[in-house]
């Protein structure tokens, strides 16, 4: 009895420190030291802007080079950084897959097996998990040592760094900036609803909205309130917008405009300085998923299968495109072309400039993460496990 004691004593605080502290260590040693490439797609819409926009274009048609059987389905976002693709899935694991030798070089379970999500700086991975004690880690990408571990809040968004700072949503109700170096809370803003848009920073303005339809605007630096756009007001001397239903979707920002849709049924520009409402048009079906700009257009697709092209000045629509089914991810621009997926299981391009089909490809299954690209490398993923790398039939072409 005295044994079956102690072993039921050793097992239980064992179990605990794995709990608690999870696994604390991956083996990155043989992944590269990540310095900056302008080809990185680092976080969740390539930046902190989150534009989801590259000045090139890919040279088409593409061809799959590569398909990848994952644990399970991948979540929303993957991110690439000097030649690796990071992929996290749903199932809790992650991924880093070598694009030059198309293999996994290293495959992991995180911390406590809870869904994360991933943003690359330089030497830092930082995960920010939907559960657990600890939600917000980062580790040292080439050593791949835990450099420190706080519990941020249950986080259903996308993490975000800014030079020596992260900043993070979390879902119940705050939204904290941590230093990058140690962890260290720099300042938490109190919500008055749930957050389940990631924020998006331009000129020292971290912008993120709730689910309650409000968009707000803080100093990064400091967490104060710059902005608030109220539902609930509709004086212009107020500056507020009146949104018609709640915020799911990642703000972008380009330039000095705010770009936002709205479950509401509707897509808004705002000024990032003041909190002012540009423009607005009705959508007549929710946006959930994030948009993508360059210096003209706004790219945004919406559940009713539809992807619009708008005047980024105006709110003009140039044109739109009707898949057959609902838009899963959000549009990435590549020069003149638009990539998205559709939960009818294609992965699309489209001309930016009317609209037209240029090139699509049948997936096993249906399209939720959103893609990216890095070099001449297509990454996509679909609802099937599968993660796929797509390159131009003269892959060795110069950028």
């Amino acid at each position: 009895m005295r044994r079956l004691s102690h072993f039921l004593f050793l097992f239980g605080a064992v179990f605990l420190t794995m709990m608690i502290g999870g696994c604390s260590k991956f083996a990155f040693r043989k992944i590269d030291g990540q310095q900056q490439n302008k080809f990185n797609w680092p976080q969740a819409g390539g930046g902190v802007e989150r534009a989801s926009h590259r000045p090139y274009s890919m040279s088409l048609p593409l061809e799959e080079k590569k398909r990848f059987k994952m644990s399970s389905a991948l979540g929303q976002n993957i991110v690439a950084s000097n030649g690796y693709v990071f992929a996290p899935t749903l199932d809790g694991r992650l991924a880093a897959i070598n694009l030059q030798q198309m293999r996994i070089k290293v495959r992991k379970k995180l911390p406590q097996a809870h869904e994360a999500a991933c943003a690359i700086a330089d030497t830092s991975m930082v995960l920010a998990r939907r559960f657990g004690v600890n939600t917000l880690l980062h580790y040292n990408l080439r050593t791949g040592k835990l450099l420190w571990e706080v519990n941020a809040g249950d986080i259903a968004t996308e993490p975000l760094i800014a030079d020596t700072v992260i900043y993070c949503a979390a879902l119940y109700n705050h939204v904290d900036a941590y230093r990058r170096s140690d962890g260290l809370r720099l300042w938490q803003y109190r919500t008055p609803a749930q957050l389940r848009s990631s924020p998006a920073l331009a000129n020292g303005i971290l912008v993120v909205g709730m689910d309650n339809g409000f968009l707000l605007g803080l100093d990064a630096r400091t967490g104060s309130k710059k902005w608030e756009l109220d539902p609930s007001e509709s004086d212009e001397e107020q500056q507020s917008v009146p949104f018609t239903g709640g915020i799911h979707a990642t703000p972008i920002i380009n330039g000095s405009t705010v770009f936002i849709g709205t479950i509401g049924e509707e897509f808004i520009a705002v000024d990032l300085l003041t909190g002012q409402e540009k423009w607005r048009v009705p959508v007549g079906s929710k946006v959930i998923h994030a948009a993508a700009s360059n210096d003209t257009l706004v790219i945004f697709g919406s559940n009713d299968g539809r992807i619009r092209a708008v005047d980024a000045e105006t709110g003009a629509l140039q044109w739109e495109f009707r898949a057959s089914s609902v838009i899963g991810t959000s549009p990435v621009i590549m020069g003149h072309q638009v990539f998205f997926g559709a939960l009818d299981h294609t992965l699309y391009c489209l001309d930016l400039r009317d609209g037209a089909v240029l090139w699509q490809y049948t997936l096993e299954g249906r399209i939720r993460t959103n893609p990216i690209v890095w070099e001449n490398y297509l990454i996509a993923a679909c609802e099937d496990n599968l993660l796929y790398i797509f390159a131009s039939a003269d892959s060795n072409r110069s950028l």
